[in-house]
């Protein structure tokens, strides 16, 4: 069986597992599978729905060399609106559709979340569409020439928030030390790596460098 397969089915077992233990009355259940994925089930019947997430513990703190270049925001901007290797993103989104649900992701400082929300019914179609956007991911270069300009604007609006600037302000006078005092997407010194702009290539050198209002440019 294929790794990917395999942790896919890992996955579901243990979600069965937390099912079982859900009916049984247990409110909260964690398990840890032999792929080491955590799996997390919390109960809710007030309403007939159903919330799963995907964490992956990757946020701009775990940038090493290019911390502070928005790498995480941009990976998750990827992901979530790319394709994978079994569905284009408009057959995603067209399947999440059919089952009423909806789909969306964020990045903080120290995880990345990927998730879908639809009614308890198409559970089972929902962690299918998850795990293929979790393990199938399929990144294009049109992908990565859209959402460049997306995340920019993301930026932009985000330095109209009070809210956001006071945290950002909070992060840099409490962390002296740690990478937590730096913003995940720095307004004018948003860069990413040229490896991650030209997914077709293996070897390249220096960096590209996404500033607002300038756009792109290579560095030496």
């Amino acid at each position: 069986m294929r790794p990917t397969m395999l942790r896919i089915v890992l996955a579901s077992l243990a979600a069965l597992m937390l099912a079982g233990a859900a009916q049984a009355g247990e409110p909260f259940k964690m398990v840890i599978p032999e792929n080491g994925m955590t799996v997390i089930l919390e109960e809710n019947h007030s309403s007939p729905v159903v919330n799963l997430r995907f964490y992956v513990k990757a946020g701009s703190i775990h940038e090493g060399e290019y911390l502070g270049c928005g790498i995480s925001h941009f990976v998750e901007h990827l992901v979530a609106n790319g394709a994978t290797q079994t569905r284009t993103a408009e057959e995603y989104e067209l399947e999440i559709e059919n089952i009423g649900g909806g789909s969306n992701a964020y990045t903080t400082k120290d995880h990345t979340c990927y998730f879908i929300e639809t009614s308890s019914e198409h559970f089972d179609k929902a962690l299918k569409l998850l795990s293929d956007k979790a393990m199938n991911i399929d990144i294009t270069q049109e992908v990565v020439d859209t959402q460049k300009g997306i995340i920019v604007r993301e930026i932009n609006m985000g330095y109209d928030e009070p809210g956001r600037r006071i945290y950002n302000m909070f992060g840099e006078v409490m962390f002296r030390e740690q990478p937590h005092k730096r913003e995940a997407d720095p307004r004018g010194r948003y860069q990413v790596p040229r490896r991650l702009l030209r997914p077709e290539q293996h070897r390249v050198r220096g960096r590209r460098r996404l500033r607002h209002g300038r756009g792109l440019r290579e560095d030496p």
